[in-house]
This record gives C-alpha cells, structure tokens and sequence, in this order.
C-alpha cells in the first residue's frame, strides 16, 4: 500500500471533512483503513485500464478519482431545512395592479 499512500492520505482527509458521517462509521466499526486501501486500489485499476485503451494518464485521473477517493461530499438533511412556515405555505397572489405588463 506504500505506492497509494499519498492517495489513501488524501482521501482520509477528504472523507474527513466532506463525509463525516460515513468516515465515523468505518471509523467505528474498524474498516476504514481497509475502504481507503480498496479506494486506491479501485481508482489505480480504473486508471491503469483507462491508459491501456490510450487515453493519457491526467485525463485518466481526472475521470476516475471522484468515484472512489474524492466521493461527493455529504448532504445535511436537516428537518429545519424542510419544514415551511405558514407564511411559506400561504399560497401566492399577486394583485393585478402589480403584475407586469409580458406584451
């Protein structure tokens, strides 16, 4: 794992920040280490595939790294977030005299 250590460092990172919640469970349940290693192992496999059918190895990276080591980050789903106020749910009128003339 010496040849992906820079991308296992890299990705650790990323996952901290941008998937805390998926990040603490591997943490807890002891198997990070071993997804970022599968990481690596995946994005280097995908590369090295990509160079053989000739595309250059940057373009290769650019196309695969974001499917396994820099995965989209996390989205809050916060009820906050989704619960309207009354105002919001109230339906929306506009009186006439405001409206805009579309012609």
């Amino acid at each position: 794992m010496a040849m992906f250590s820079n991308w296992i460092r890299d990705a650790r990172e990323h996952w901290k920040e941008h998937l805390p919640k998926m990040y603490s469970e591997y943490e807890r349940n002891g198997v990070l280490q071993q997804k970022l290693e599968e990481a690596a192992e995946q994005t280097f496999d995908e590369v090295y595939d990509l160079e053989r059918s000739g595309i250059s190895p940057d373009e290769a990276w650019q196309m695969v790294r974001e499917r396994y080591l820099f995965l989209p980050e996390e989205k809050s789903y916060s009820l906050a977030k989704y619960t309207k106020t009354k105002a919001q749910n109230a339906p929306f009128f506009m009186p006439i005299n405001n409206a805009v003339n579309c012609y």
